[in-house]
């Protein structure tokens, strides 16, 4: 691995073929998304049982190695996934996938146990958790200093409010706060996609990139309310 964390030095941990675990963390949880998606409404495509067990077991092992990559987010991403498609089938009003959503939630729970009980990638991420949050310094170790980066990312905000740091500047969130000294900790980028927009484009730009996804939302809600049957919305 190119830039593996210096924790993680000496122990096993999930990265693919990326750079650093994070980023496959981030990936599997996309690519946890599609599986699941491919299992709960395989029967819109086809009636093949091998595409239908197939998506299932890869649905597990991408569960697993996202939880194998040790990044903390991935976990968050994973829930959020796992609630959304259960909106989805109320939304869809699908009973018939309910039997499948059982299925696949069983399979993941045992995958998680097997994590658990087998490995030491959720005994690991808890104790860590559980150190930053005792830690006197919890505002700046929480979260691997990410609460850190975001606090300095929005105190930017106000004297940057239209054009942000710039683009590419993010540094400039520390370098320019008046509490910021050289000693000081800071990263040239916020490990948060809409805050890094908002700090070095402005709030226009975070506005918009908020927007344009909301949008993409309510027009694909609408199109499987108005008919959740058909391919084309499965996809969506």
């Amino acid at each position: 691995c190119l830039m593996p964390p210096p924790m993680f030095e000496g122990m096993n941990y999930a990265y693919g073929f990326t750079s650093n675990p994070n980023y496959y963390g981030g990936l599997s949880v996309i690519f946890l998304a599609i599986a699941c998606g491919a299992f709960l409404f395989a029967r819109s495509f086809t009636e093949s049982k091998i595409f239908s067990i197939s998506s299932l077991i890869l649905a597990s092992v991408l569960f697993y190695t996202s939880l194998a990559s040790r990044a903390r987010l991935a976990w968050v991403g994973c829930f959020c996934l796992l609630a959304f498609y259960l909106v989805s089938l109320l939304v869809t009003g699908h009973k018939d996938l309910a039997k499948r959503a059982f299925i696949l939630l069983g399979c993941l729970f045992l995958t998680l146990l097997a994590t658990f009980f087998f490995t030491d990638f959720i005994g690991f991420n808890i104790e860590r958790t559980g150190g930053e949050i005792a830690s006197s310094e919890v505002s700046y170790d929480i979260g691997s200093q990410r609460l850190y980066l975001w606090r300095f990312a929005l105190e930017s905000v106000p004297g940057n409010f239209f054009t942000g740091v710039g683009l590419d500047n993010f540094d400039a969130v520390f370098f320019d706060s008046p509490r910021w000294n050289p000693d000081m900790y800071w990263k040239g980028h916020c490990h948060n996609e809409y805050l890094h927009t908002l700090a070095t484009q402005g709030v226009p730009a975070f506005l918009n990139q908020v927007a344009l996804l909301a949008l993409t939302v309510i027009y694909s809600v609408k199109a499987v309310k108005r008919d959740s049957k058909s391919k084309s919305n499965v996809l969506i």
